[in-house]
């Protein structure tokens, strides 16, 4: 089919460029035989009426496919083709001299799409009466066929993209409920298609819903117990890709254990027996780490940085190196900035600096700001509150479509996460303009810095 395509736009490109005002002169001849036919009627001699209009030779086979094609259009408008109609176009078929395996070719691409087009109507609400269905029947009838029987012929042609035109239609409102799949289901198979192969067939537009879904509720950092359901469901009911449903739990898991952890529920690991804890102190994360501090030489202000391995406690953070160890007590922060995968802490005395993550970096920065918060709030520094960087649905609908469900650096559909250029820490606000769609790679590395 694509092939069949390909040659017949090179032939007609080619036409075009030696000949560009055959076009045009075609279109004017048919138009002009249809109105000698509709005036004639059985009177009409195709070859007088040529002549009448000086058609050449070479050209009249086209013109008679063209008026032949008009009139087939014309009959199917009504979306079904009569007895008496199908007889006016076997008359027409030999007044014109068409082949007859050449016009069982024009009726069936018309009856195709008044098909394609009648189905469309009728699964506008996911529902396919038995009204509608004797339609089909009609149609598919006129080429010798059945509706299901149709469907399937046509399916395999282009099917695919007609089936995924009719998911989404369904999808329109932004959900779909258990009835409504079911009726999706059994008209589907109505039409003579298999559940596996319907599957295949919405595999990649299941997927990319699946994934805006997931993104729009990760937006507010949780996701609630009704979201993991109704995800839970699609992954269920429309999903067949194994690795893609493993993936998209992970996630689910991984936005609610951070959820659990801003909340106040740190997890606790087993301790180390290579870092002295304090009877009854609880392990929260541990992980290879670089810590960043300012120290004066020269008169000038220099960064230092010591790789080690840190430690975060119920009460305490112990970075321990070769280099340098040290200590800081959680109710003795004064305030932190938060950063992708590091934290800068202020103290007032040993320790202030940056602490980056080498494992889990998302998972260390929460904790330890849980941890602080837990020993003594009313120490830290006011962080951004959650409203301000808060994105309206609306935004974000609109920055999902603007980027086609992708992310603006790598292209990747998938760990995709809601951003904002500028951040909201250095004054960026929450308007279309300011927000972009990043993978959760791209958005680590991403630099607060403007």
């Amino acid at each position: 089919m694509a092939v069949k395509l390909a040659l017949s736009w090179l032939k007609q490109g080619w036409t075009t460029f030696i000949d560009p005002s055959r076009e045009k002169r075609l279109e004017n001849y048919t138009i002009d035989l249809h109105k000698q036919l509709a005036q004639m009627k059985s009177k009409f001699q195709f070859s007088v009426a040529a002549e009448s209009l000086e058609i050449d030779e070479v050209e009249r086979p086209e013109v008679a496919r063209r008026l032949y094609r008009r009139c087939l259009v014309k009959a199917w408008s009504d979306g079904e083709i009569t007895d008496q109609e199908k007889r006016s176009l076997n008359w027409l078929r030999e007044a014109l001299g068409l082949p007859e395996n050449e016009v069982a070719t024009l009726m069936r691409e018309q009856a195709q799409s008044t098909f394609s087009s009648s189905l469309a109507q009728s699964f506008a609400d996911g529902v396919l009466d038995d009204d509608e269905y004797a339609t089909l029947e009609r149609i598919a009838g006129a080429c010798g066929d059945t509706a299901a029987g149709f469907f399937r012929n046509q399916f395999r042609e282009d099917g695919e993209a007609f089936i995924r035109s009719l998911f989404l239609r369904v999808w329109e409102d932004g959900r779909m409920d258990e009835s409504e799949w079911k009726t999706i289901q059994s008209t589907v198979k109505r039409l003579g298609l298999r559940d596996s192969e319907f599957r295949d067939a919405i595999c990649a537009p299941a997927q990319q819903l699946v994934e805006h879904f997931l993104t729009d509720f990760k937006s507010d950092e949780e996701i609630s117990n009704e979201e993991e359901r109704f995800l839970e469901w699609m992954l269920t009911n429309l999903i067949s890709d194994h690795d893609f449903t493993r993936y998209v739990r992970a996630e689910v898991a991984h936005v609610k254990a951070l959820a659990n952890i801003r909340n106040g529920r740190l997890p606790s690991i087993k301790a180390f027996d290579d870092v002295a804890l304090k009877a009854g102190e609880l392990t929260h994360y541990r992980s290879p780490a670089m810590f960043t501090y300012f120290r004066r030489r020269g008169g000038e202000s220099v960064a230092e940085t010591v790789q080690g391995i840190v430690v975060i406690t119920d009460y305490r953070l112990l970075f321990v190196s070769t280099e340098q160890s040290l200590q800081l007590a959680h109710s003795g922060i004064l305030a932190f900035h938060r950063r992708n995968q590091s934290i800068e802490i202020q103290t007032s005395g040993r320790g202030a600096g940056v602490y980056q993550f080498l494992e889990n970096p998302e998972f260390g920065v929460e904790i330890w700001v849980a941890a602080i918060g837990k020993a003594n709030q009313v120490l830290i520094e006011p962080q951004i509150k959650k409203d301000a960087r808060k994105i309206s649905r609306d935004v974000r609908q609109r920055v999902w479509q603007k980027y086609g469900g992708r992310c603006a650096e790598c292209n990747s559909n998938q760990y995709l996460e809601f951003d904002h250029i500028i951040p909201v820490a250095r004054g960026g606000g929450n308007a279309e303009n300011n927000i972009q769609l990043l993978c959760r790679k791209c958005n680590s590395q991403k630099s607060d810095v403007i």
